[in-house]
């Protein structure tokens, strides 16, 4: 009797799959990866100042939420069709100096397996959370119901235009606040101060334990 094995492709394989899904992009993701990165820091500046205004225009003119997103779809899909044209057009004609070389072709591959790789841990957080959910129901309830409620709070407190707002800025800084290490150095520096609160606060405990001499 033959059992049917199933293959799951490699993070390798998937990631030259989308290589290749996306290849109409590879010139826009590559610049847009050097700017998040801070390589570019007057290209970030005028990116977060341009999202600072439509954030500012949408805050002035209220539009409705499905009209909103009417437009932001209209946007997008004017883009999938356009930026593609636009970007093998100037690779072609050789415009302002723009040329696709080896180091393009390995920072857009290394940028492909990098998004399959954030994919995969956020699938994966899923998982694990859908695991808790059937094996241990009353601690991912513990979990997920005071980050809801927390994010309920938030939402009330802090305007959700501006909420938004901060989000994606932050979104856009991340990947340059992770690869200067400007991140790590914060995690590393909270992690030492807790650290050195924890064993005051042991050392403290321990002190008032001990019997007093008579």
């Amino acid at each position: 009797m033959q059992t049917n094995s199933v293959s799951f492709p490699s993070e390798e394989d998937r990631a030259a799959a989308l290589a290749k899904s996306l290849h109409g992009w590879r010139v826009p993701i590559v610049r847009l990866d050097a700017i998040l990165h801070w390589e570019q820091p007057p290209a970030l500046g005028g990116i977060i100042a341009g999202i600072t205004l439509a954030f500012l225009l949408i805050g002035w003119l209220q539009p409705p939420l499905v009209s909103m997103l009417a437009i932001v779809g209209l946007l997008l899909l004017i883009a999938d069709f356009v930026v593609p044209l636009a970007a093998s057009w100037l690779l072609s004609s050789g415009v302002a100096g723009i040329a696709w070389t080896e180091a393009d072709d390995r920072r857009y591959r290394d940028t492909c397996a990098r998004l399959v790789g954030v994919w995969d841990s956020v699938s994966g957080l899923a998982s694990q959370m859908l695991t808790l959910r059937r094996d241990r129901p009353q601690f991912y309830l513990a979990i997920a119901l005071p980050a809801l409620l927390s994010l309920l709070v938030l939402a009330e407190k802090i305007n959700n235009l501006f909420l938004a707002y901060l989000i994606i800025v932050s979104g856009l800084l991340l990947p340059g606040l992770l690869g200067s290490g400007v991140a790590a150095s914060a995690a590393r520096k909270l992690y030492e101060l807790i650290r050195a609160r924890v064993q005051a606060l042991q050392q403290r405990s321990a002190g008032s334990k001990e019997p007093k001499a008579e």
